[in-house]
């Protein structure tokens, strides 16, 4: 009698034990979860405002350009470009490219090893659509200046008469976009 009593009651216990680290198991992960959702969140904030900044300066430097407050080549807009990149954090450049694709002016000190032209890029293709420049994000690519992983973020830029002049690019590190595109891309 009191054995099978004593057995009962312990394996009731064990089965109590059992449940209560399985709730508390779930809770953990759930909260986990959440944890890990507000981490996502935050970064995907964060890379949003980083293409907003981006944005800014890019549509502010093509709009410079296209009124010639601005020049496209020389010291003085290599400069200028240095400057502003200094400002952005999680971006390491910002070039200015030509209707032919070729390199006009970096905010870079050293070019050897940089392409000369960027004609064959993503974002200069889309830089030379018609209608108003737009702000575009190249598929991800091994950046030649650094060898590091790079993604361009672009706006082409018209002339007074409103031809295709260049295109001005950004150069990011992804891993600072991280999250953001995709979120970008499901509004």
């Amino acid at each position: 009698g009191w054995l099978r009593v004593l057995l009962a009651a312990e394996l009731v216990f064990a089965v109590l034990v059992a449940g209560g680290l399985w709730l508390l198991r779930e809770q953990t992960l759930a909260a986990e979860a959440r944890m890990l959702d507000a981490l996502a969140d935050a970064m995907a904030r964060q890379a949003e405002r980083s293409l907003d900044i981006g944005q800014v300066v890019l549509t502010t430097t093509t709009d410079e350009l296209a009124r010639g407050i601005v020049p496209s080549s020389g010291p003085q807009v290599a400069t200028l470009l240095r400057e502003r990149a200094r400002l952005l954090p999680g971006y390491r450049a910002i070039s200015i490219f030509g209707p032919d694709g070729r390199r006009l002016a970096t905010s870079r000190d050293l070019t050897t090893g940089l392409p000369a032209s960027v004609a064959e890029r993503d974002f200069f293709a889309a830089a030379q659509q018609e209608g108003a420049p737009r702000l575009f994000l190249s598929e991800p690519y091994i950046a030649s200046g650094d060898g590091l992983p790079a993604i361009g973020v672009s706006m082409g830029w018209r002339d007074a008469a409103d031809r295709f002049a260049g295109v001005v690019v950004l150069v990011a590190d992804p891993d600072f976009l991280a999250g953001g595109p995709a979120r970008l891309a499901r509004r």
